[in-house]
């Protein structure tokens, strides 16, 4: 009865740490962003001038990026073996460490258009860090669903983590980062950030790996089916579900379109 008892306490602890860890990357990875846009932008702005245009072709910039994290994050959990999804994703973890500190490489426009310059600007210095941690929150609740977290049925309250990191990161750059460092240093600072970021995320996929390791068999764990074992969905509903994409699509187009404006 004893032997049972704190057989249940320690699996609660280890679904608690788990949580804690899987919480801490997906807040890490929020606050990141939220503190390399508008540093980012800063950078560029001694070159290009125009806050409004600089930040405007900024959000458009982060925004395509956030877009193909998440369809990355989409095709790594459906398409690939567990096992190959932990090896690539390191991978993608481990570029970023090739582009920090934080820079602009080259300080003077490249092309006639402002517009396809600031984006230039924005690919080579930044594009690959932030296509790392725009993975995060998608890619981490897929793998926290297989894990052996207290509430790996129900991954989604991952997400009041990722708010608590944007949120932070929103209040922290303009009122303390911004005017307490140098660039020079809050870059450092991202560096500093971005690798305890990728070592929290290297600890939940060790914690998955295990779970996979020991539980392959396990329904949870079980590949994605082929397409030759699924049925044709019916014209008609196919039909539903392509209206509803779109007009999920258009909706999504207003808030963008709002925080632009503003």
């Amino acid at each position: 009865m004893a032997g049972d008892k704190f057989l249940s306490h320690r699996n609660s602890f280890a679904g608690t740490l788990i949580s804690l860890t899987f919480g801490s990357a997906i807040f890490f990875s929020a606050l990141l962003m939220f503190i390399v846009e508008p540093l980012v932008a800063k950078m560029l702005l001694p070159t290009f001038g125009g806050s409004p245009n600089v930040w405007n072709t900024c959000v458009v910039f982060f925004q395509i990026l956030l877009l193909c994290g998440y369809f990355y994050a989409h095709l790594l959990s459906t398409q690939l073996r567990p096992m190959r999804q932990l090896a690539v994703h390191f991978a993608v973890l481990c570029l970023p460490l090739m582009f920090l500190p934080l820079r602009i490489p080259v300080l003077v426009p490249l092309f006639d258009h402002p517009f396809i310059s600031v984006m230039y600007q924005l690919a080579v210095s930044v594009g690959v860090l932030f296509f790392a941690i725009s993975t995060t929150a998608p890619l981490l609740q897929s793998w926290y669903s297989k894990s052996t977290g207290l509430s790996a049925g129900d991954p989604y309250f991952l997400y009041a983590a990722s708010n608590a990191g944007g949120l932070l990161g929103l209040v922290a750059y303009p009122l303390w980062l911004e005017p307490t460092f140098r660039i020079v240093e809050q870059a450092q600072i991202v560096s500093i950030v971005y690798i305890i970021y990728a070592f929290l995320v290297a600890i939940s996929g060790a914690v998955v790996y295990h779970r996979f390791k020991s539980d392959r068999n396990s329904s949870t764990l079980a590949e994605p089916k082929s397409a030759s074992s699924l049925t044709a969905p019916d014209d008609h509903k196919h039909l539903g579900e392509l209206k509803e994409y779109g007009a999920l699509f258009i909706y999504s187009m207003v808030p963008s379109s709002l925080v632009l404006g503003l």
